[in-house]
This record gives C-alpha cells, structure tokens and sequence, in this order.
C-alpha cells in the first residue's frame, strides 16, 4: 500500500506542464516504466536486478494514439521514453505531428539553425516587398529626441476597424459602425472595478446635422453617464442588435444577416495603435487619412499581385466556407461565403506575400543543395508559422484591453462566431504576434523537441489502421467528442494556406480542395442532410469500427485508455453503445480536470471541467447475464465510486457523468445484459438508471439532513438543476432526462410560467428573472416557488408581505424551507445574486418567525 501510495504520489509530481521538461521526474518515471515492463515480461531476478542498476535494458513499450490530433498524447509518450505510434486523418494535424514527432529528432540542431536562416531572409525579402505598408511615424513633438536613434519612429502596434453599414432609415443613411464595445486598455482595481485612471477607451462623437460618427481618445478619466464596456450595441438585446446613433433605429441580428448578404458590409479604421522602442507603453490616437491612404495603397498592390496569377488555385483562398448551419460557424450568416473573405485587403497582401517567400525560400534550398526531405522539414515549420500569422491576422481578431497578447487570435475559442470590431496586427512589429515570433517559436520548439526519441506519424482513418502500425502494449487516445468540435471544417482555416506554402513539397497531404471529411468521426448533421439520427448512428459505428482496430492493434494483456468529456448523455449512450459492440470493457475511471478557469469555451455554457479517463480491457469470454441479476453489484459499485469522486470534490455536470466509468465497468463485463423479456438492455436504460441513482445520491448530499420526502419534485428538480447547470441552457433533451430522475414530466412544468422555458434549449430562471406577480400560484405552493417569491419580496424591503405569504403559505416555522434554503445557498458560487438574496432572507428568518408568534425549530447548526 505505501508502495502505491508514492507511486500515485509521483504521478501527480511529474504531471503538471512545469514537470514536463523536469529531467529528473522524467529519468525516474522512464525507470519506473522500464521495471515495470520487465516484471509484466516475467524477468528473472537476476535479470530484473540487472534492469534496475541500469545493467540490461528492456524494449520499452510501445504505445499508440489513433485520434493524435496535434501529438499531445505521443508527445507525452516520447517524454517518458516509450515508442509512440500516432495516427491522424486530418492533414493539418499531421503536418504538426510530423513537426513534433520526427523532423526535431531526425535533424537535430541543424533543422533549428535552418529555420531561423531561412525565416530571416524570408522577413527581409517581405520587409522589402511589403513593410512600406505598415509605416512607421515621428511625432513632431519628440521629433527633436529622437533624432538620430536606431529605429527611433512611432511602429504600428495594430489597427482597429469597425465593421459598418447604411442606415436603411430614408431620412438618416449615416455610416453605422459597428463595435461591441470602446475599450482600448481596461485596467481593474483589486475589487475589480475599472481603475479609471490608467484606462483608455474611444468614445463616439455623433454630429446629428451632418449625421456622422466620428471618435476621440479618452484617457485616464472617467466620462460620468459613459459606459465603454456598450459599444454601439442595442441596450435591449445582447443576442448581436446595434442601435443607429444618430437616427435610433435598431437592427437586429437578423437584420444584420439580410445586410451582409444583400449588401456587404463596409469598414472603417478607427485607431492606431503605436510603440517605440525604449518607451514604455503604448500611444493610442484616432486613424488619419495618412493612414487610410497607407491601408489603400496595400489594397492597390493586392490587386496587382494577384490579376495575372497563372497557378491551379487563386493567391486569395477562395475555396468555400462550410454549409450554413454547421457546429461553431457563425460568420457564414452573414454573408461570408469564401474563406478569402475572412481576411482584409492588407492582411491578404502581406499572408500571399509570406507564402511567396517561403515558396521562394524552398527554390533557394533547392539550388543550394539541401535533401528533398530536409527542405520539407524546414519549409513545414516555416509555413506553420504563416498560419500563425493567418491565426492572428484575420477580420476575425479581437482587441483583447485588458492586456496580454493584445490580440485575441482567431481561434479564441473552437469556432468562428462574427466580430464586428477588429484589430489589424502588423506582422513586422517584432513584440506583437509577428513572422519573427512565429520563427523564434518554431526554431524553440524544435530544438526543446530534438532530444527525444523520435516517433511515428501515419495518416489514415481511425477505423482501418495500416498494417505497418505495429501491436501495442497500450492505447491512449483522445477521440472527437461527438458534436463538440467541427475538426476539419475548422482547419480548413490554416489547410487553404498550407496548400499554398507545401502543395509541392508535401502532395500526399495537400492535394485536395479542402480537409478530407468524409471519413471524420463527428456527429455532424449537415453531413448527413441535416438528419441527426443518421449522423449519431455515423458517429457510432465508425467509433465502433476505431474501437475494433484499437482492439486488434492492442497486445491481449494491453490497455485502451480513451478520453472523453461531454454534457450530454445522448454523447456518452453513443459511445458507451460503440464500446459495449466492440469488447472493450472500461475497468476503471476517473474524472480528471483538465480544462482551465475562464477558457471562453466554457463561458456562457454547461462545459465540463473534467475530462473522463476510461481505462479497459478486452472482454474475457462471452456470458450473458439478467439486468436483475446484476443491479445489485451494479448499484454497489456506481455508490463506491460517488462516494469516493465526492469526496475529490467532483461536483455538477462532471459528478452526474462521473457515474458512467464505474456502470459500464460492471455492465461491460457481459457480451448481453438482457430483461427478463429476453430483450437486451440498451445503454439507454442503463443510463437513465445511472441518472436516477446520482439523482438520489447527490440530493441526499447537498440537503443535509433535511428528509427528500419533505422536498417536492419540482424543488428537487430545480435544486438539481443549479447544482449541475447554475444559470446555462441546456438541450432539451438532457432537461427531460434531469427532470424525469425526479419523478417530474418536464412538458408538465415547460412554460407553465417563467420558472422552466425554452423548447430545443431549456433555461430554468432565477429568483430576479422572474416576474413577482407569477410566482406561486401552483396549489400546493412549491418549495422552490415559495423561497423565490421570499427572495423578491425581500429584495423589495416588503416586510409586512413577506411575512404574510410565509405565514399563509406554511412555511414560516417550516424547518425543512428554511434548511433547504441554506443548502441551496451553500451550493450557489460567491457572487451569484440568488446567494446574496436567500443569504439576506435567512437573517430575518428568526425574527419573523419570533414576531409571528411561530416556534422555529432546525436541526443543525444555524448560519455556522
């Protein structure tokens, strides 16, 4: 036990990102691996102590990632000295493989000197061609102190645009630009409050006679009635609507969606953003038509760049965005149609520039006499960093003013929603998200990666593995997670590029118009002509199929280690189904949290924090059971584990989830699990009896003490809810699930009045989203209503009313609502409204009680 205890101790030493470089954890956990390798082949003692000195060595083993997306799993398997197999179907994906897993072992320090050579003479070559676009500037002011200093001008730091329209009102057509917010530096004192006095933002100036917008600079102080943070969008919805300054007309996002496809949007430069060098701080001054002109001129030399081009595909990506409708797309709504089109006239001039250089670059290794293969390692680093560029350089890159990069880059977050008011990064300036950024990036991690051992990449679909890949002692893998992420429409982004940098050098990856899909395990339903149906069964038979390949290619005593994390059930039935069909049975599971606090993933939705590790074995035999015969050991063995994942203080969404590892552990066990109509159980039912069981167990924890029969459903249902979801929509489906684990229809309470709404999205509302003459009408009056309506009227100071309807309503000396009360405040986060509001209501409760003549009796410790 205390061997297991260091071990398990040692595994959480060496797995935090600062632990991967560690050359000591590392070098002891390779020993660890190599020992325990040894003791599974079944060494002799003589032999095995001969392991341990360092005397023998022992093959190490040889681990394989079929869904290696960008080589995080390989790469950690290098790391500790085992061979890594990885295998990708997307060809982006395998071009970062390749540049993480091979190219750094396989030529060393030379590949790095390479990659900065020829990613220099690439920035001079483009500096020449392109850098009199992005001007430097003196201000006449200090014209006179820094005369004669080394690149003693003002640089662009970036540029910040505005998308605009026409106004459609006949007696106003002034310019509408279109900004989600004014901030340019946004600084917060330790309360979080703005610090007005080291923060800059713009603010319009509306000239209502000569209906224009135009801007100023505000800094360092506060503008009484101004509020940055609104932009010029509509006060009313924060679903997208803008509001004419001048004229007052709001569209909507629909409007904006007629717009942009009937007309097109405009856009306007509304400031630059400076620096220079031994100054700190940045300068931020309105956009002149200096500028303009500089912005123009690019423009100019885009269109002669690009009207004579003779090559099988256009300078300008003009390959088509995915169908309208597809997971995580949003711009495609408004009118853009072309991948081209998410870029402005000078950002497509200096990336067709930069990918003309590279090109240029590979001919000159060429005559110089380098190796085919070498000039496509170098070339492969340098055109991932033009794809940086592209990342950080598109319409699509948001001002980020509360510091950091500056720049949010493209993809912020797994999809590409609309922005209206962009920022313009100069490639040239060295401390921004430069070409020399990207190349000192490059050349880093190639040279951080040389000393490894060097691995193996293949492309090819999951679910037909090549004969070459060899048997393995273990797979680990991190498979699509269902309809979470559009892989391949998403790196259709950098593969346009791509093919214009490496369509020669590497033809087996970029040959195609656009990222091979039809092979891509997602459940995608535009795929399938709109039909989800057909694409869950896609989805699972081809997991099903990558399953059975992972099971062949795995040594009889191996394992399959296989990530997951989503919300949904339906996700985790259909995955649970492919397993069960392919004889892989999980034998532990752990939910690990993986994700960080604040990724804009999560924000705005119920995203897991953990992601689940399902560790399994092949199926020994083929025996059937009777669901009868094993709920019992079913029920015993979901209970250990909640208690356990409890007390790791797993909670919400990841709790309900956790229950599935150690259910399928017990229900995988059997080729059949049939009722005894001799009907098989579906992971359907059994799921849904996994919810029921985490249902009860998770309300017996949070309402301590406090009888669940003295709960009514619908307070169940909606303690449930706060617990897993607090205040995000949810799918319907997963709504219905929850609220049928608590005996309750969710159709019977959808709408009834504001506490449950929504149809394919459910959101139950909060104590101050709903309306105070709505609530408690039901008969009997609900717990969850009657805490709601009390939260209102004390928010309102109404006194004599609140006391009045608890009286009346029963639950004035009602031990039970004032617990339960306190337990739902216990689980609500610091800061949530509802928290403060039953926190307030809880004060008053013993005087109320007092002054009502009531005896108020509770079972534990009052406001401990």
């Amino acid at each position: 036990m205390r061997a297991r205890k260091r071990l398990v101790k040692f595994t959480a030493d060496i797995s935090p990102w600062e632990a991967s470089n560690n050359q000591r954890l590392l070098n002891k956990a390779r020993k660890i691996i190599e020992v325990g390798t040894a003791v599974i082949k079944g060494l002799r003692k003589k032999d095995l102590t001969g392991v341990i000195e360092g005397k023998r060595k022992v093959e190490m083993p040889k681990v394989l990632d079929p869904f290696a997306g960008g080589g995080s799993i390989p790469l950690e398997v290098l790391r500790l000295g085992c061979e890594a197999h990885a295998v990708e179907y997307n060809p982006v994906a395998v071009l970062i493989l390749k540049a993480t897993l091979e190219y750094p072992q396989k030529y060393g320090e030379k590949l790095v000197r390479d990659v900065e050579k020829w990613g220099k003479w690439i920035l001079d070559e483009a500096k020449k061609e392109i850098g009199e676009f992005y001007p430097e500037e003196v201000d006449p002011a200090q014209e006179s102190l820094v005369k004669g200093m080394m690149n003693s001008g003002w640089v662009p730091v970036g540029y910040i645009w505005a998308r605009t329209i026409r106004c459609v009102n006949p007696s106003c057509g002034a310019e509408i630009p279109l900004m989600k917010q004014f901030w340019l530096r946004r600084k917060e004192t330790a309360d979080g409050k703005t610090d007005w006095s080291d923060s800059i933002y713009l603010r319009p100036i509306v000239d209502k006679d000569k209906r224009q917008v135009d801007f100023e600079v505000v800094e360092r102080r506060r503008i009484e009635g101004f509020e940055p943070g609104k932009g010029t969008r509509s006060t009313v919805s924060a679903t997208g609507s803008f509001t004419c300054p001048i004229c007052g007309v709001t569209y909507k996002s629909n409007d904006l969606r007629k717009y942009g496809k009937s007309v097109g949007f405009g856009h306007r430069m509304i400031c630059v953003i400076l620096s220079m060098r031994g100054i700190k701080g940045k300068k931020y001054r309105i956009a002149t038509n200096k500028n303009m002109a500089a912005y123009e001129k690019a423009v100019e030399a885009l269109s002669d760049k690009t009207k004579d081009g003779e090559s099988e595909y256009s300078a300008i990506p003009d390959e088509p965005l995915p169908k309208d409708g597809t997971l995580g797309f949003r711009v495609n709504k408004y009118g853009f149609s072309r991948w081209g089109q998410l870029f402005n006239g000078r950002q497509l001039l200096s990336l067709i520039t930069f990918v003309e250089e590279i090109r240029a670059a590979g001919s000159k290794m060429q005559s110089e006499g380098m190796s085919s293969d070498k000039i496509a390692a170098v070339l492969s680093y340098l055109s991932l960093g033009a794809d940086m560029l592209a990342d950080f350089g598109s319409t699509l890159c948001m001002l980020n003013p509360t510091g950091g990069r500056g720049v949010v880059h493209t993809f912020g977050r797994q999809a590409l929603p609309m922005v209206w008011d962009y920022a313009e990064s100069n490639p040239f300036y060295r401390e921004g998200p430069s070409w020399e950024k990207s190349v000192e990036k490059s050349a880093r991690i190639a040279r951080d990666l040389s000393h490894l051992p060097q691995g193996y990449t293949v492309q090819c679909s999951a679910t037909v593995l090549p004969k070459k890949t060899p048997v393995v002692s273990a797979v680990i893998t991190d498979p699509p997670y269902y309809d979470s992420v559009p892989y391949a429409d998403l790196s259709d982004f950098f593969y346009v590029w791509l093919k214009r940098t490496l369509g020669d050098t590497h033809s087996d990856l970029f040959s195609t118009p656009l990222t091979p899909k039809s092979e891509e395990i997602i459940q995608e339903p535009t795929r399938h002509k709109s039909n989800n149906s057909k694409a869950k069964e896609f989805y699972e038979q081809m997991m099903a199929k990558a399953f059975c390949e992972m099971s062949r290619k795995t040594e009889d005593s191996g394992v399959t280690t296989i990530v997951f994390a989503h919300k949904t059930t339906e996700a985790w039935e259909t995955l649970v189904n492919a397993l069960v069909r392919t004889g892989l049975v999980p034998t532990s599971s752990w939910p690990v949290h993986t994700e960080r606090t604040g990724r804009l993933r999560a924000q705005d939705s119920a995203a897991l924090a953990s992601s689940f590790f399902l560790a399994c074995r092949k199926r020994e035999g083929n025996e059937a059971a009777y669901f009868k015969d094993i709920k019992q050991e079913l029920n015993k063995r979901i209970m250990e584990r909640l208690d356990h994942f409890w007390e790791q203080g797993v909670r919400g969404a990841d709790f309900f989830i956790s229950a599935i590892g150690p259910a399928v552990e017990v229900f995988g066990r059997y080729e059949k699990v049939k009722k005894l109509s001799g009907e098989e159980v579906s992971a359907f039912e059994l799921l849904e009896e996994v919810r029921k069981l985490v249902t009860q167990y998770a309300l017996g924890r949070i309402l301590r003490g406090v009888k669940l029969e003295k709960i009514d459903p619908l307070s169940r249902f909606y303690i449930l809810w706060r617990w897993t979801y607090n205040g995000e929509t949810v799918p319907y489906d997963d709504a219905r699930k929850l609220a049928q684990a608590v005996g309750i229809e969710l159709d019977d309470i959808r709408g009834k009045d504001s506490l449950v709404s929504g149809k394919d999205k459910i959101k139950v509302a909060k104590p101050d989203e709903r309306k105070l003459e709505e609530i408690a009408k039901r008969q009997p009056v609900s717990l969850v209503d009657a805490l709601h309506k009390s939260c209102l009227l004390w928010k309102a100071d109404k006194r004599k009313e609140l006391e009045k309807f608890l009286d009346e309503a029963g639950f004035m000396d009602d031990a039970a609502f004032w617990e339960t009360a306190q337990d739902l405040s216990d689980l609500l986060p610091d800061g949530d409204r509802e928290k403060q509001m039953i926190q307030g209501l809880l004060m008053k409760a013993p005087t109320m009680a007092r002054e009502a003549g009531k005896q108020l009796t509770l079972s534990k410790e009052w406001l401990s």
